[in-house]
């Protein structure tokens, strides 16, 4: 691994995790984020769980800030897109502002993930019939959101880029734990995304199984953990490859 900026670690050649919970391969200029779960607030409200509604806002600025310093020719979103039902108008209107943001430098590509049920739907009401893809492939790595297994976890040695899990790295503080962080979990020929939207606290690691297959058969060596933008990486196996961790 190595580091580029303080919000960047290189973690494969040509592969950079950013601090903005995003993952960039170099040579095909594609842009990975994973887990937006758009409208998470407005499915809690209906609920009767008033939340602010602030979350999709930030990602929104954060989805800008990537395309302005990146001009990714390709953008792809790794699954759970939508959190659950998305007949809000707010909703539709994130949705199509994300769209033209990825479409004003390059070709959006969707994956489907476990949450997705209705963004079917939603792309109909829009009128921008996208495809939603089970998996797809970047520079000889798979790219699918890794709720279900696949033909390609079964081959040895395939590398692959997975969200889902929301990884997060727990501070200690005294005797109790205190915060959470979001971070990307890499193997040998794994990295698990953060999740990208700002609801998700994570799951912190150790605390209870991945939910999905390509996870929990995999042993992580690093957690890259989001420190606001800044990047830290902390091995989690001492057999691990010598990484920076300042």
């Amino acid at each position: 691994m190595k580091r580029l900026e303080p919000h960047q670690i290189e973690l494969f050649p040509g592969i950079v995790a950013d601090g903005r919970r995003a993952l960039w391969f170099k040579q095909s200029q594609t842009l990975v984020l994973s887990d937006l779960h758009l409208g998470y607030a407005w499915s809690h409200r209906k609920l009767g769980q008033l939340l602010p509604l602030c979350g999709d806002d930030q990602i929104l600025d954060t989805f800008r800030s990537l395309i302005e310093e990146f001009r990714p020719r390709k953008t792809l979103f790794l699954g759970d897109i939508v959190h659950a039902t998305v007949q809000v108008d707010a909703v539709i209107t994130t949705l199509k502002r994300l769209f033209q943001m990825a479409e004003s430098t390059g070709e959006l590509v969707l994956v489907r993930g476990n949450h997705d049920m209705f963004l079917e739907d939603a792309l109909r009401v829009m009128g921008t019939p996208y495809p939603l893809h089970s998996s797809v492939t970047v520079e000889s790595w798979h790219l699918h959101h890794g709720h279900q297994e696949l033909e390609v976890d079964k081959k040895e040695d395939a590398r692959q880029v997975i969200g889902h899990e929301h990884p997060a790295y727990q501070l200690p503080d005294g005797p109790q734990p205190s915060q959470r962080l979001p971070c990307f979990l890499v193997a040998r020929t794994i990295v698990v995304l953060p999740a990208f939207s700002p609801w998700a606290a994570g799951v912190p690691l150790g605390r209870s199984p991945f939910l999905g297959p390509v996870a929990r058969a995999s042993i992580f060596n690093h957690a890259i953990v989001c420190f606001g933008t800044r990047l830290l990486a902390f091995p989690l196996d001492r057999g691990s490859d010598e990484t920076e961790s300042e």
